[in-house]
C-alpha cells in the first residue's frame, strides 16, 4: 500500500552552502551554480517520485557558496565581523549547528525551510533527525572529496536529507558501520546493509548487499516522511547580528543591508541589532 502522499505536492525551500573545496573541485567559482543545481536536480528526482517532495534551491543561493577560505574563515566576510566557520567547522561536518547560524545570517531565517551544507573534502556524513521547518532545519551536512554522481548525491546528500525528513536507518545489519547505535530496531526492515536511501548498502561488511544505494525510499521510509511532511512544522524565532564598523568621524549615519528585504540605519556608536524572524514551515 502507498503512503498517504495523496494528490499532494510539497515544495521546500532548500538552502545549500558548499565551501572552497566544492569550488574547487569545479574548477571554480562560475560552476558551483551549475553543479549545485545539479546536485539537486538528481536528489529532488528521488524526493518527488517517492515522496511527493520538490526541493527547490532558494532564488538568492549563490550567496551561499563560500568560495574561498576568507569567505568561509575570514573576519569581516559574507557572515559579518564573526567568521561564517571556524577552520575545523568547514574541514569536515563536525557541526551542524553552525550552518542554522551562517545560513541566517546570510539568507535570513524565514527564507529557507530547510538547509545542508554540501563539502568539497573528506566529512562523510551527519544530520539532525526531524528538523525540515524547525528550529534546527539546517541541521545537515555530506562532505566527499569527489561530489560529484550518485554516490555524493544519492548515497549521502538524499540519505542526510532523509533524516532531517524524519527518516531513520532501515538496514538490519550488524557488522562494521551498521552495528551499535547506526541501527534503528524499530526500522529495520531491510535484510543485510539493505539497499535504499536509508540503508548502508557498501559500508557494512559482509553484511553488503551491494556496493551502492539504489535510487528509491523503502516503503518505511516513506511512510515515516510522508508522516513527517503532513504534520504542522513549528514557528521559531531566530536572531541574526548586524556588526557595524568603519565608521569615519562626524556625524554620519550609514545604511547597513542585512539579508534580502532589510536594512537599518546606524549612526557611528558600535552597536548590535537583534533581527527576530520566524520561518514558515545522525550521521550516515
Amino acid at each position: 500500500m502507498n503512503p498517504p502522499t495523496g494528490d499532494v505536492l510539497r515544495i521546500y525551500r532548500l538552502a545549500l552552502i558548499t565551501d572552497p573545496g566544492y569550488a574547487t573541485y569545479f574548477g571554480g567559482p562560475a560552476n558551483v551554480t551549475p553543479a549545485k543545481v545539479t546536485l539537486i536536480n538528481r536528489v529532488t528526482q528521488l524526493y518527488e517520485e517517492d515522496l511527493s517532495i520538490r526541493l527547490m534551491l532558494i532564488a538568492n543561493n549563490d550567496l551561499l557558496n563560500l568560495d574561498t577560505y576568507a569567505q568561509a574563515t575570514g573576519p569581516n566576510g559574507p557572515c559579518g565581523a564573526a567568521a561564517c566557520f571556524t577552520q575545523s567547522q568547514v574541514t569536515g561536518c563536525s557541526s551542524t549547528s553552525r550552518a542554522r547560524y551562517v545560513i541566517g545570517q546570510i539568507i535570513g531565517a524565514s527564507n529557507y525551510d530547510i538547509g545542508h551544507l554540501a563539502l568539497g573534502q573528506p566529512g562523510g556524513g551527519v544530520a539532525n533527525l526531524g528538523v525540515v521547518g524547525r528550529s534546527n532545519k539546517a541541521g545537515g551536512c555530506t562532505g566527499l572529496p569527489t561530489p560529484v554522481g550518485d554516490f555524493y548525491a544519492v548515497d549521502y546528500v538524499a540519505h542526510e536529507m532523509g533524516h532531517q525528513f524524519s527518516g531513520n536507518h532501515t538496514f538490519n545489519g550488524n557488522q562494521l558501520n551498521c552495528s551499535g547505535g547506526n541501527r534503528s530496531s524499530a526500522n529495520s526492515v531491510e535484510p543485510g546493509s539493505g539497499s535504499s536511501v536509508m540503508a548502508y548498502a557498501g559500508i557494512c561488511l559482509t553484511d553488503d548487499l551491494q556496493a551502492h544505494s539504489d535510487p528509491y525510499f523503502s516503503q518505511r521510509s516513506q511512510q515515516e516522511i510522508s508522516t513527517y511532511t503532513s504534520s504542522s512544522q513549528a514557528d521559531i524565532n531566530e536572531v541574526q547580528t548586524a556588526s557595524l564598523r568603519h565608521f569615519g568621524g562626524g556625524d554620519e549615519v550609514q545604511v547597513v543591508t542585512f539579508g534580502p528585504g532589510y536594512a537599518t540605519t546606524a549612526s557611528i556608536q558600535p552597536l548590535s541589532v537583534n533581527i527576530n524572524a520566524a520561518p514558515s514551515a545522525t550521521s550516515r
